[in-house]
């Protein structure tokens, strides 16, 4: 909601309730929850056990292929933020497989960004380099290109590839003014 979290939080709470009133709001209901445990996790580490609950609590319920991938996604994202990496590729690979199985693309750069980020935290760079460069390239948001691009441009510096990293800065720059 205009980029306040707390605000948003209200509205969807308000959407939860309603959902949860009429029984034929099940699809619904579940979306705003992976919602709620979304901007839970934006919210920062305090607020991760909590997302992490309405997670768990949806793994076990009917959902929608396209909203089962998301829950994985988010479950990954939560325990990637407590330091969880093992957990958290667990959970990837099982939102990456039903993207894959589904055709299900619209998640996938998320998915590889966040698998770019263990990678890259655990020292394998060329993984993450993968994992980047498949982000870049599946997403068309002009955010997650500039994020993708920036990380790129990290890596290759990491990794001594000065000049490939400067074209990667020059691209991000590119982005920027976008």
């Amino acid at each position: 909601y205009k980029g306040n979290l707390d605000d948003a939080l209200l509205y969807i709470d308000k959407a939860i309730a309603k959902a949860e009133e009429d029984d034929t709001e099940h699809d619904f209901l579940i979306s705003c929850l992976i919602t709620k445990s979304e901007i839970l996790i934006n919210q920062g580490a305090g607020k991760m056990n909590q997302a992490m609950g309405i997670l768990k609590d949806l793994e076990n319920n009917q959902a929608s292929v396209f909203e089962r991938a998301r829950i994985y996604y988010f479950l990954g994202n939560c325990c990637f933020n407590i330091n969880k990496y093992k957990e958290s590729l667990d959970y990837l690979e099982k939102s990456l497989n039903i993207c894959k199985e589904k055709g299900l693309a619209e998640l996938e750069p998320d998915i590889y960004s966040l698998l770019g980020n263990i990678s890259i935290l655990k020292g394998e760079f060329v993984l993450s380099n993968h994992y980047y460069e498949l982000a870049l390239n599946k997403t068309r948001g002009l955010f997650k290109k500039l994020v993708a691009q920036a990380n790129l441009t990290v890596i290759h510096s990491r990794t001594g590839k000065f000049g490939r990293s400067k074209d990667c800065l020059n691209n991000t720059r590119e982005l920027v003014k976008l």
